[in-house]
């Protein structure tokens, strides 16, 4: 497995996503023309055909990556008509004829303490729940020390917990400290 994921990272596929129209088999030179525009990407995006009605993008900034997975379901105009799409992350063992089980959802921690709010520290605590891709504006700055956002890859057939358990060593007493932290899933797809 470890092999398949070097590849994967060799080939840009650790930044690949699935973006899967509706209905109709469009031209791929058209929405090769098109969708680096509608999806707002700053670098270089390559497109090919996975399977009708199935395109693979792979991005080479993590950033146009992320920021086109956000668009969960949404609309390209072409031809004069507008057709519903999906976009999801592409992974190992991707299957076209079948439905993705991968969603991107936001996930919040409420009643975070502020001095888990280290890039390191929040990565590693929403690793728990899926494979953590971005952390939000405020949660980055530190402006709402309420609670912390981050966007993850989940399996939508995994379990997925409503709290998280923390330990940490206690500097003064060096007793082991355990907490429990709500999670909370903002949208999380039935």
């Amino acid at each position: 497995m470890e092999e398949r994921q070097d590849f994967m990272i060799k080939e840009g596929l650790h930044q690949a996503m699935v973006f899967k129209l509706s209905h109709g088999a469009s031209d791929l030179n058209v929405l090769r023309s098109i969708l680096a525009k509608h999806l707002g990407t700053k670098g270089n995006c390559l497109i090919g055909l996975l399977a009708p009605r199935q395109i693979l993008l792979r991005f080479d900034q993590y950033e146009d990556y992320v920021l086109a997975l956000s668009r969960s379901v949404n609309y390209l105009l072409y031809n004069g008509e507008e057709h519903q799409c999906r976009v999801f992350p592409w992974s190992i063992g991707y299957n076209p004829k079948e439905e993705t089980t991968l969603a991107v959802v936001w996930i919040s921690l409420p009643d975070l303490s502020p001095d888990l709010f280290a890039k390191k520290f929040i990565l590693s605590i929403t690793s728990a729940v899926g494979k953590p891709i971005a952390i939000d504006k405020a949660t980055q700055i530190k402006s709402r020390p309420s609670m912390a956002r981050v966007k993850v890859i989940l399996d939508l057939m995994e379990k997925h917990p409503n709290r998280i358990r923390l330990q940490f060593v206690d500097g003064k007493s060096g007793k082991l400290i355990e907490v429990f932290r709500e999670i909370v899933y903002d949208n999380l797809p039935l």
